[in-house]
């Protein structure tokens, strides 16, 4: 028989390739099953944006906490309970590192919104997949001075991620690389 302290009271999952199928859907009972068990933290974690994670559990949200941003923001009933800011010097280095390198564009990850600079159409396109707050800016570091920033987002325009990535795989004690996907 068991007893209370042995029942489940957390579950965590990630979404894609976890929670998501291969078409970024979510499994049909998942909602009526959060909703069934309100005695069960049911905590989705990712690499996406706070604002991207609302949208698609917009009916549940209360229901939900929310580790965004590759764990540098959690959000609790719309609450930020932790944030695991950048510091100043540290995104001004690997800005100054990815100008280096017109292949790639950086997104500035903050707790207020994503920024990029102009980029084109298509690129554009494949940042909103994943950033539903964003903001075209001329300047970069200047939004970093304007939110807490708690990752960068290096995206490669010729899909070749993986190529490019050790380029930006020692950047220090505070900074860390991590590859998510070919582009």
């Amino acid at each position: 028989m068991k007893t209370e302290n042995s029942k489940i009271r957390l579950v965590a999952l990630d979404m894609d390739g976890t929670l998501l199928d291969s078409k970024k859907r979510k499994p049909e009972d998942f909602i009526p099953w959060v909703l069934s068990h309100p005695r069960i933290r049911t905590v989705i974690a990712s690499g996406r944006q706070y604002a991207a994670l609302l949208r698609d559990f917009d009916e549940i949200r209360d229901h939900l906490t929310f580790i965004a941003e590759n764990g540098g923001l959690v959000f609790a009933q719309d609450e930020m309970i932790y944030c695991d800011e950048m510091a100043f010097d540290d995104i001004r280095n690997c800005l100054r590192l990815a100008e280096q390198r017109p292949e790639v564009v950086p997104v500035l990850c903050g707790a207020k919104s994503a920024y990029v600079r102009e980029v084109p159409a298509d690129v554009l396109k494949e940042i909103d997949i994943y950033y539903e707050k964003r903001a075209i800016v001329d300047d970069l570091e200047a939004c970093a001075k304007q939110d807490r920033i708690v990752k960068i987002a290096l995206y490669f325009k010729e899909h070749d991620a993986e190529t490019k990535f050790a380029l930006f795989a020692d950047e220090g004690e505070r900074a860390r690389a991590v590859l998510s996907g070919t582009d």
